[in-house]
């Protein structure tokens, strides 16, 4: 006669092994997103190379990223794991592509509304809150000494600024 003991029977519960590799994969995919990003800021002019010391800065922040998030799941994994076989594994499949999601979701917006810093100097100067705020610090200009005091200020950064 056959007995089946419990060792053959497959079992369910899913151990930190199965969770490592869901790790690393998130991991692979914050890096294909960077590649993504540098490619569209390489493509616009803002980058020299795609593969750059900003790159590798991309890759340290997203490995410490990916540490810290797999620090936190792994807490919710086991906990689910042990409440029901399977549960903690497809939670944390769950959560981690809605973390690839929003992150690419930021990447887009960053790369699509991306503006080179002082390029819009002028744009920055016509903002209402911050005349009205810097015009309460200096005692409350008219519109003329306003565009005077900024004009000169542009003159002077201009002038001097190459030097």
């Amino acid at each position: 006669m056959l007995e089946y003991r419990d060792e053959h029977i497959e079992n369910k519960e899913k151990t930190l092994r199965d969770f490592i590799p869901m790790v690393l994969t998130f991991f692979v995919g914050l890096t294909i997103l960077s590649i993504y990003q540098n490619t569209m800021l390489y493509s616009m002019g803002v980058l020299d190379s795609i593969f750059n010391s900003s790159f590798l800065l991309y890759l340290l922040h997203h490995l410490g990223f990916a540490s810290v998030v797999s620090l936190f799941l792994a807490f919710i994994f086991n906990l689910l794991e042990n409440k029901k076989p399977g549960l903690g594994l497809k939670a944390t499949k769950i959560i981690l592509i809605i973390l690839l999601i929003n992150e690419a979701g930021l990447i887009t917006y960053y790369v699509q509304n991306f503006e080179p810093l002082g390029s819009d100097l002028l744009g920055l100067l016509k903002n209402k809150e911050l005349q009205f705020s810097i015009t309460q610090v200096h005692g409350g200009f008219d519109d003329y000494h306003w565009h005077m005091f900024f004009h000169s200020k542009i003159y002077c950064v201009l002038l001097y600024g190459h030097q």
